[in-house]
């Protein structure tokens, strides 16, 4: 799949009573079919039949009756991140901006929180040209209780130009 996981497939027998087994079970039917145009991999379970398509190909499998179908999505990367930003500004104007690192390795998170620093980016005029403005706030030492450590790179905010001509004193 685009994101790096793989969908795996199984087809399960009817349970066989009293025993923690299952009949062998074979499709009903395979049938191929080719398009005309290119289509994303997918896998469609529709009226009794599995559609697995991908490229110009359409292979159609019968399902059988009493038979179970299961799907799980699995994951081959061996590390996963994302990052999740924290804008506070109280009605006194201060602020506290944190960052949530997560980093998924091999099924074990490891979790980071701490401070950051915001950029607020000024727009220009709507002919595309430079900012005309730059301020770099640093929160690492803001209002953030019990937070001392170096912030990470900043947060890119745009702030619309004609909101910025009124008052240049209030903050973020």
């Amino acid at each position: 799949m685009p994101d790096g996981t793989t969908l795996h497939l199984t087809l399960l027998g009817p349970p066989l009573p009293g025993l923690d087994a299952r009949e062998r079970v074979a499709w009903g039917s395979v049938t191929t079919r080719f398009r005309p145009r290119t289509a994303v991999p997918r896998a469609i379970q529709a009226a009794g039949r599995l559609h697995l398509v991908a490229g110009t190909v359409v292979l159609t499998l019968g399902l059988p009756p009493c038979s179970t179908l299961e799907s799980q999505v699995i994951d081959r990367a061996p590390l996963r991140s994302a990052h999740l930003y924290s804008l506070v500004v109280n009605a006194f104007g201060e602020t506290c901006a944190e960052i949530l690192t997560i980093h998924d390795i091999d099924g074990r998170p490891v979790i980071r929180q701490s401070p950051c620093s915001i950029e607020i980016v000024h727009e220009g005029s709507a002919s595309r040209t430079p900012p005309r403005r730059r301020e770099a706030m640093n929160l690492a030492r803001s209002t953030c209780p019990g937070r001392h450590e170096d912030p990470v790179p900043p947060v890119q905010c745009r702030v619309p130009e004609d909101q910025n001509d009124h008052d240049d004193t209030r903050p973020v």
